[in-house]
């Protein structure tokens, strides 16, 4: 009998340390559930008061932002894991040492975002326009989906000929903003110099 209670206050404090051991998880889980649900409050009052996001070290972990504009906002050391950004606009947007596995970029615009140290294992690029991002140094980018080599190629190279075309296009209407303000400057001149 003796030896029966033993064991039954064995397994009593088993039970009690399996129970408060999952409690203390529950805790963890929510603590960490509640931080990612304010951070994405946060991330929504600074989009809708038009504010440049600034989310830095943010937990977003799996959150949709599809179609959203978060051009100049900045990702650096965000938890970034399985979140949509397809669609989204992310030009200048920065992203160093975030943590990103599966973030879907598809058809995202990209352009001049900075990927230093970022970690983007798995992460889906497709029809995302890349013109001149900083990606040089990311961290790790193991089964990362592009197009196949050949057609993102093509697809950087068509990038880079739109942007030279609209650069010189706007150098030249500067020179002729330049040259028509130059002859109005001569006319002035010539004017003056009559009276």
């Amino acid at each position: 009998m003796l030896y029966h209670c033993h064991f039954i206050s064995i397994i009593h404090k088993a039970f009690i340390s399996q129970i408060i051991f999952s409690f203390s998880i529950f805790l963890s889980l929510s603590a960490w559930a509640m931080e990612k649900d304010d951070d994405l409050v946060n991330l929504h009052e600074q989009i809708r008061k038009g504010q440049a996001v600034y989310a830095v070290g943010f937990n977003l972990q799996g959150a949709n932002l599809q179609g959203l504009k978060f051009k100049d906002a900045n990702f650096s050391r965000a938890n970034l894991k399985g979140v949509n950004f397809s669609e989204a606009n992310l030009s200048r947007a920065i992203f160093s040492y975030a943590e990103m596995p599966k973030a879907d970029f598809s058809r995202a615009k990209l352009k001049w975002a900075d990927f230093t140290d970022a970690n983007i294992n798995g992460a889906i690029f497709k029809g995302a326009s890349l013109l001149c991002i900083e990606y040089h140094s990311v961290r790790s980018a193991k089964g990362t989906l592009f197009e196949d080599r050949r057609e993102i190629l093509n697809k950087l190279i068509e990038e880079q000929r739109v942007y030279n075309i609209k650069k010189n296009f706007l150098q030249v209407m500067l020179l002729l903003f330049l040259l028509r303000k130059f002859q109005l400057c001569k006319l002035f001149i010539h004017i003056c110099r009559k009276n």
